[in-house]
């Protein structure tokens, strides 16, 4: 068996963001965005081992002074988010966001004026993982041909750039 990555990267918007539905010629960044050949599926029969959900480093501001509510949207996404994943037709899984989480920290850091609204806030936040290791363990048989569904869900809108999906799996040689 030889080790494989495929990797998915997405502006999160909304409640709902769909992942490796197309292929790299379709994107517009072509193999930046991902290293997909195909929209939705391998070409070889893949077993994914490691699901891994890389949040990058954010660097928020506001207008409003004293303003906490600027690393919300991750706060929102490690509460809430869940990851649904579909092999063909078959059983839906459903996994907690927060424990695929790609590196082993959890940052953040707020400033502020004391002045004015109008002096505003800015903040630095990143998320990792709190089980002490990356990403998610999971032993899922993508057969070659066989549709891929995969989405990060939340309850409460998120808008976040950037986030990339990592599958680390094996394929027969």
């Amino acid at each position: 068996m030889a080790k494989e990555y495929f990797y998915d990267k997405r502006d999160l918007s909304g409640t709902e963001t769909q992942f490796f539905h197309e292929s790299r010629i379709e994107r517009t960044n072509k193999e930046i965005d991902t290293n997909m050949e195909r929209a939705g599926e391998f070409i070889k029969d893949f077993t994914i081992k490691r699901i891994i959900v890389d949040l990058p480093a954010t660097v928020i501001s506001s207008s409003t002074a004293k303003d906490t509510d600027i690393i919300d949207e991750i706060i929102t996404l490690l509460k809430e988010g869940v990851i649904e994943l579909q092999v063909g037709d078959g059983d839906v899984k459903y996994f907690p966001l927060s424990r695929a989480l790609g590196n082993n920290l959890l940052n953040g850091s707020l400033a502020y004026t004391l002045a004015s609204a109008a002096d505003g806030s800015y903040g630095l936040a990143s998320a990792g993982a709190g089980n002490g290791e990356h990403g998610l363990e999971v032993d899922i048989v993508v057969p070659k041909g066989q549709m891929l569904k995969f989405f990060i869900k939340t309850a409460t809108s998120v808008s976040l750039s950037d986030v990339k999906v990592i599958l680390e799996g094996e394929t027969a040689e």
